[in-house]
C-alpha cells in the first residue's frame, strides 16, 4: 500500500490538535503508561519518519509490522486520553488503527 504523505502529515497534525483539545486542563493522574496509537498497513520509511518525528517508531504486532505513535502528551491519564483521541481521528480518516495500552 502506497502512503499518501501529504494526507498523513495533515492527519497527524490534526490528530495532535484533537489530542491537545481533549486533554486541555485534564489532571495527569493515574498509572504511568506507554499508551500509543498503532497504525497497521503503513510502511515506516524515512519519509514517514520525517513526518511523524521522534514520537513514532516501527514495531511488530503479532507478527505484523506497524507504526506506533506516542501522543507526546502527559504520562498518565492525559497520555491515555490523547492516544485514544488520536486513534479515533485516524480511524475516522480511514486508517486501520488501534490504541496500545501498557502500564509502567
Amino acid at each position: 500500500m502506497k502512503t499518501n504523505l501529504k494526507k498523513l502529515a495533515t492527519d497527524y497534525a490534526d490528530a495532535l490538535t484533537a489530542a491537545a483539545k481533549r486533554t486541555e486542563g485534564m489532571p495527569d493522574e493515574g498509572t504511568f503508561n506507554f499508551d500509543s496509537t498503532v497504525l497497521f498497513g503503513l510502511r515506516y520509511t524515512a519519509k514517514v519518519a520525517a513526518i511523524l518525528g521522534p514520537a513514532a517508531h516501527s514495531s511488530t504486532w503479532y507478527g505484523k509490522r506497524v507504526v506506533m505513535i506516542s501522543p507526546e502528551r502527559g504520562s498518565q491519564n492525559v497520555r491515555s486520553s490523547a492516544a485514544q483521541e488520536m486513534t479515533k481521528l485516524f480511524r475516522e480518516r480511514g486508517y486501520d488503527a488501534t490504541t496500545y495500552f501498557q502500564m509502567d
